[in-house]
């Protein structure tokens, strides 16, 4: 419905606008949920899983934006020259997020001659026998990225005819941000550079088999494609620079017992606490749709708590996560329309339908108590079965089972 956000943005700060699209959106999500049209607007776009409009917009604008930057040409020193530039900031700022987010800009493969790229051995196949093999020829590198407690760390260490002790290690800390494939892809950068730097060190023209156990920064390391990590594309072409040697990626699975790879693990862990930062890598677009859907979600939760007024609808969904949970019985059980009734509060239960006067009571049929919600969740033993069956059939975890916090 508000399919390009960017066009959209300026409809957010104008609340008639807003009114008038959030008036779709009820209808479509009539139609989804199948409540009453006199329940709550927000009641109906919460169990029809809508995102209000007002918080839509300005999800849309601050993702395609930061989309934007992705591009080549975007030069994050000069100032915002799109119509939109006060909006977009203002829904920046709306979730939260900082105006200098940093993300990782796309490769122009195109602009790139084909002479540039040559053939890297990427191997799939290899044992512990292989390895042993290439231990008592070969300089053998093992890299490895971490992510432990919120902290990002990368790591390699080198040997040489000799898998016990090790030639060369090293550690270091990447940006809280950053994700396990650029720590996995800054590993292999640096063991390249540290090799590039220091050619004195290694003998003659030996072999440089990496040992890798990420298959995602291995193949992106060889082969790089349009969609890759701009550190995939740096270690390429310093794979390239080592054309008079036998350079190879090889995979190897994590955690198998092969000593170079649990100690470049190791490595790669103690790096997220204590190893020489690295600053300069930037957000991946993955990583920040990540924190932007968090962040989304909050903003959802707060502002269900704040838009819905009726106290028992919201005693029966306190929060954003039960609506979620609502959405993954609709999708295993199919139509949820009398669950939907019941939670908004427009339902064929007679204080409700007194109300809107298509009852002449409000009492319960047997009891003279008004039929309301409270009454059939804890009291009417009219609708004793019913009430059975439907805990039975859709099993809430925390609401039917605690009935008694509704008396």
């Amino acid at each position: 419905m508000l399919y390009s956000g960017l066009a959209w943005i300026q409809v957010s700060k104008n609340k008639s606008l807003i009114y008038r699209i959030q008036s779709c959106q009820k209808l479509m999500g009539i139609l989804i949920s199948g409540c009453y049209k006199t329940a709550s607007t927000q009641v109906i776009l919460g169990l029809s899983g809508i995102t209000p409009a007002s918080i839509l917009l300005k999800f849309n604008a601050v993702k395609r934006f930061h989309a934007f930057k992705r591009l080549p040409f975007f030069d994050s020193s000069l100032p915002l020259s799109i119509p939109v530039c006060h909006v977009v900031v203002e829904s920046i700022l709306f979730f939260g997020l900082s105006l200098q987010t940093e993300i990782e800009q796309v490769v122009l493969i195109e602009a790139i001659h084909p002479s540039e790229f040559k053939d890297i051995s990427i191997s799939l196949k290899i044992n512990k026998k292989q390895l042993n093999e290439s231990f008592e020829m070969n300089y053998s590198l093992f890299t490895d990225g971490s992510k432990i407690q919120e902290r990002v760390g990368a790591g390699f260490v080198i040997y040489f005819n000799d898998s016990k002790n090790p030639l060369v290690e090293l550690y270091f800390k990447l940006p809280d941000y950053a994700t396990v494939y650029q720590a996995e892809l800054l590993a292999i950068q640096k063991a390249l550079l540290y090799l590039q730097g220091n050619h004195d060190l290694f003998e003659g023209n030996g072999n440089f088999p990496f040992y890798v156990d990420n298959k995602a920064a291995m193949f992106t390391s060889g082969s790089p494609h349009k969609n890759s990590s701009p550190i995939a594309f740096k270690n390429y072409f310093l794979f390239q620079k080592f054309s008079h040697r036998s350079v190879s990626l090889n995979h190897i699975p994590a955690h198998c017992g092969y000593a170079g790879n649990e100690r470049a693990d190791f490595l790669a862990k103690k790096g997220a606490f204590s190893g020489s930062s690295v600053s300069d890598i930037k957000w991946s677009m993955g990583a920040f749709k990540e924190v932007l859907n968090s962040k989304l979600k909050l903003k959802l939760d707060d502002h269900w708590k704040s838009e819905v007024t009726n106290p028992t609808t919201l005693e029966l969904i306190p929060d954003i996560m039960c609506l979620r949970k609502i959405e993954k019985l609709g999708s295993r059980k199919g139509s949820l329309k009398f669950l939907n009734w019941f939670l908004s509060g427009c339902c064929p239960l007679r204080k409700y339908l007194h109300a809107i006067k298509k009852s002449n009571t409000d009492k319960s049929l047997f009891w003279e108590e008004i039929e309301s919600r409270h009454h059939f969740i804890l009291d009417c033993g009219c609708y004793e079965a019913l009430r059975g069956n439907l805990i039975h059939r859709f099993q809430l975890k925390g609401w039917p089972n605690d009935l008694e916090r509704f008396s």
